[in-house]
C-alpha cells in the first residue's frame, strides 16, 4: 500500500482522539467500532441476519459468529440475535 501524501493524510483534532487531559480509554478500539457498526446495521435492518450480512459484505456464517461473540453486549445487540 503506498504511503499517504500530506494532502491525503488524515488530520486528527485532539477531540477526535481524546483530549490531552482525558483518559485514553475514551478512544474506542477497532473491535468496539466494529461491534457498534454491526449492531447499528443489524438494528436498522430489523434484525435480519441475511440482509445484515449482505449489507456488510460478510458471509452469513461470519455475521452469526460475530453476533454470538457480541451476545454479552445485549444493550446494543438484542438477545434475538442468538443463532441457536
Amino acid at each position: 500500500m503506498p504511503a499517504l501524501s500530506d494532502a491525503r493524510a488524515p488530520v486528527f483534532a485532539p477531540s477526535a482522539v481524546g483530549s490531552a487531559h482525558g483518559p485514553e480509554d475514551e478512544i474506542p478500539t477497532v473491535a468496539e467500532v466494529e461491534r457498534r457498526h454491526i449492531a447499528s446495521v443489524y438494528k436498522k435492518l430489523h434484525q435480519n441476519q441475511t440482509k445484515t450480512a449482505k449489507a456488510l459484505g460478510l458471509a452469513l456464517s461470519t455475521l452469526k459468529r460475530k453476533l454470538d461473540d457480541f451476545e454479552s453486549f445485549s444493550a446494543e445487540v438484542p438477545a434475538a440475535c442468538s443463532t441457536e
